[in-house]
């Protein structure tokens, strides 16, 4: 749904990440405030979260296909994967750290922080279109 989305307003994939990144600011201090016992509301929001994640992963890879030349193609993706991959094991020991140390909310806390940083280094690629 968001590739069309991306797709129907000129291939800017960005603008699409950011636009989707941005209900996460809303969804996890839900998950912190949810009241217990509520586990059809906890469903709901990570099934959002979930939906709202996977568009900028998804379209990191797409962007560095979409901005490199064909020669290219190969390499711009095997450097997004390998980033991607190294970017996950730093992030799951550091939210693994602080979860073990300071507990969830905290973590959650930290994640939303890096879900502010996200959104605003993907707004430097608001206006950016795939190479004609």
């Amino acid at each position: 749904m968001m590739g069309w989305f991306s797709d129907k307003i000129g291939g800017r994939r960005g603008r699409v990440s950011v636009l989707s990144m941005a209900p996460l600011l809303i969804v996890f201090p839900a998950i912190l405030f949810t009241p217990k016992g509520l586990l059809w509301l906890d469903l709901v929001l990570f099934a959002l979260l979930g939906f709202f994640v996977y568009t900028p992963v998804l379209f990191s890879g797409v962007m560095s296909l979409d901005l490199t030349t064909k020669k290219a193609v190969g390499t711009a993706a095997g450097f997004v994967g390998f980033f991607g991959y190294l970017g996950r094991v730093i992030q799951a020991e550091g939210l693994g750290r602080i979860a073990k140390y300071y507990g969830w909310t905290p973590a959650l806390w930290a994640v939303l922080a890096c879900t502010v940083v996200g959104i605003i280094l993907l707004a430097f690629t608001w206006n950016v279109r795939p190479r004609g």
